[in-house]
């Protein structure tokens, strides 16, 4: 049995229980549009951010409620959970705003003509694809999503009023329908290609693409990965690898062309300065590590974090994840 959905817009409250609230504040998070959540028991206020940003320039949607936010700090925040999966890292995540200036660089500042593009990048990062689409438009090329993945995802942002950037690209969800339109395309230059497989998955668009030859390749056509560089080159190195079958078929590849939807040690800080009080970690690279201590201020200091799933056994996972589908795809 399942239990009902319940939309409820940012800035609203949803009564859990007559001791338990929870508020909805606006956050920002290049896959959808999300809140961070404020939960209100009988004895105190506790905040909930896990997977998010402080991006003051967001390509899609609105910036965080930084006014709403300070409202809870001069409150009291008893405590929160918050995503600290780069919190080891000294900088301040880069708005969204950077990576279309980065993508703007390689598709408007390189020569395009007479060459093929295809881009490839996470299905859900709805404000990265809208990117996309304008910068075709600016081309004057057809954006085409290929794949179920992306589909899914295009529905769902139409289904919230995020998607319309996507109403005069074509969408082709199922292989039967990629394969009847790649069969019949001659001249791949009028469109620009958005498909899924930047982590080299075997069973993902661009390793179909590179692999079981639908796709007419030519000399300098251009794949570029909306992504940072990974998986490892170490974890690939057998020819699944769609990246390396794409040089091998002469192609110009362009990589990192990304910047992260987590926040860092700065975002931290900042969050921290607003809430004004200690937080309880949902995930962390280096638990209890002085990168990770150093941003509780004051008397907080010795709360530091503790992980429930640290990033390395999740690195370590998702490679032996990755093996296991290589060697069933070889089979």
């Amino acid at each position: 049995m399942r239990n009902p959905l319940i939309a409820k817009p940012e800035g609203s409250n949803f009564r859990v229980t007559k001791d338990l609230k929870i508020e909805f504040l606006s956050i920002t998070i290049p896959s959808r549009k999300a809140s961070s959540s404020r939960c209100i028991p009988r004895r105190g206020c506790s905040v909930y951010a896990n997977d998010f940003k402080l991006d003051k320039f967001p390509v899609l949607g609105s910036e965080p409620n930084w006014k709403r936010l300070s409202e809870l700090g001069k409150l009291g925040v008893k405590g929160a959970i918050i995503d600290t999966l780069y919190s080891n890292k000294p900088v301040k995540t880069p708005s969204e705003r950077v990576a279309k200036e980065m993508l703007r660089d390689v598709l408007i500042g390189t020569t395009t003509h007479g060459r093929a593009i295809i881009l490839t990048t996470f299905a859900s990062h709805i404000a990265r694809l809208k990117t996309v689409v304008d910068f075709a438009k600016q081309l004057e090329r057809k954006p085409v999503f290929l794949g179920r993945s992306l589909a899914k995802y295009l529905r769902a942002a139409r289904s919230v009023g995020l998607g319309e950037f996507a109403q005069d690209s074509l969408v082709l969800t199922y292989k039967s329908q990629v394969e009847r339109f790649l069969k019949k395309l001659r001249d791949p230059t009028p469109y620009l290609f958005i498909v899924t497989g930047h982590q080299g998955e075997p069973k993902a668009m661009l390793s179909r693409l590179a692999h079981e030859g639908q796709f007419p390749f030519r000399y300098g056509d251009m794949v570029h990965l909306l992504v940072r560089g990974h998986p490892d080159p170490d974890e690939h190195q057998e020819p699944q690898d769609p990246r390396e079958r794409s040089r091998g078929k002469t192609c110009r590849l362009f990589t990192d062309i990304h910047v992260s939807g987590h926040a860092s040690k700065e975002d931290h800080r900042e969050l921290l300065e607003i809430l004004r009080r200690a937080m309880s970690s949902l995930r962390t690279e280096r638990p209890g590590s002085q990168e990770d201590s150093s941003i509780w201020p004051g008397k907080w200091a010795t709360r530091q974090p503790r992980s429930i799933f640290s990033h390395q056994e999740s690195e370590a996972r998702f490679r032996n994840r990755m093996a296991r589908r290589s060697a069933s795809a070889r089979s």
